[in-house]
């Protein structure tokens, strides 16, 4: 016997969204902790969030809107498909996030032999802001692209 239980008759809309960002929230909050800084982690879903934020923004002043420039990227894809190394600048292996070019490897110099200036610049600009505030600031950003995601407007 299978019995399947329809969420829509438990839960309502709202208790589903805050059901869905509290899963979602939770998750963020594991892939920070595992340091997930390339594939699969929170940089992944910034990489995304800017994509949809970018695209719509762009959208506002293309003839056309977001499809033209879905099609104009299509387009270019086309275009150079036969040559993707020339536009790599910097790459990394999707399952240990090592560096798999010269590029990669630079920056990662670079960014390893300046951590320390990094890191306190970082905290020197996080200090200015109140941190009730940044948490706030970063679970409306999570909240309102989450909204538009389910909405399917993102």
């Amino acid at each position: 016997m299978k019995v399947e239980i329809e969420l829509e008759n438990y839960l309502s809309e709202e208790d589903m969204r805050e059901a869905a960002l509290e899963v979602f929230r939770s998750m963020v909050a594991k892939s920070l902790e595992r340091n997930e800084r390339y594939f699969g982690g929170v940089g992944t879903w910034l990489s995304n969030m800017a994509y949809c934020t970018v695209l719509e923004e762009c959208g506002r002043y293309v003839d056309g809107g977001g499809e033209e420039i879905r099609k104009r990227i299509a387009e270019q894809v086309d275009k150079h498909i036969g040559d993707l190394s020339g536009f790599t600048v910097y790459h990394y292996n999707y399952d240990t996030g090592e560096p798999m070019n010269e590029g990669a490897r630079i920056v990662e110099a670079a960014i390893a032999a300046n951590r320390g200036m990094i890191e306190g610049r970082v905290r020197e600009l996080l200090d200015d802001v109140p941190a009730k505030s940044l948490r706030n600031e970063i679970a409306d950003t999570v909240e309102r692209f989450t909204d538009d995601w389910l909405r399917g407007e993102a």
